[in-house]
């Protein structure tokens, strides 16, 4: 079924400006999934315990485990948000060096390592949007440059393909 009657969003900022903060103001129970080793920003979140629920996910995998518990189990949250894409994109970046030949440099990430990084995003993305939930997405930004047309415009700090596959359901 389609998600038509739930909220998506991607907020997007410069580090510190209050992205996880304002992930604090929506209503109703929410589940934040967050990861310290590169970021880390939830500590604004305690004072909204048990109302929101901080997940540390610490390897790729925790994903596909959390995405599964939402859809299949009772727990009464109403949204969830991934804190960051940015810092999502790191762990499917060791995921896929991880799981590379041992022949490769470990220190050159290829066109073919990237173009995995970015379906392993796209997937993220796509998988957790059918979640029946509202769902928000916090990234760092970066400006990005139209070598074409000479234009520069703020976006989610995420690989092309990534944020091909973000940007359109929100």
């Amino acid at each position: 079924t389609a998600n038509l009657n739930y909220l998506s969003g991607v907020i997007y900022s410069r580090t510190g400006l209050g992205k996880t903060t304002l992930l604090g103001t929506m209503p109703g129970r929410g589940i934040v999934l967050d990861v310290p080793q590169v970021e880390g920003g939830t500590i604004v979140l305690a004072d909204q315990v048990p109302r929101i629920k901080v997940f540390k996910v610490t390897r790729w995998e925790m994903y596909e485990e959390i995405r599964a518990y939402l859809a299949h189990e009772k727990h009464g949250f109403s949204w969830f948000a991934i804190d960051s894409l940015t810092a999502a994109q790191e762990l499917a970046k060791r995921k896929t060096m991880r799981e590379r030949s041992l022949a490769e440099d470990p220190h050159v990430i290829s066109q073919q390592d990237w173009g995995k990084i970015g379906q392993l995003m796209a997937d993220l993305v796509f998988t957790f949007c059918l979640l029946p939930m509202h769902r928000l997405f916090t990234a760092q930004e970066r400006l990005y440059s139209d070598g074409e047309t000479g234009t520069s415009v703020l976006q989610p700090a995420v690989s092309p393909s990534a944020l091909a596959s973000l940007l359109p359901p929100m």
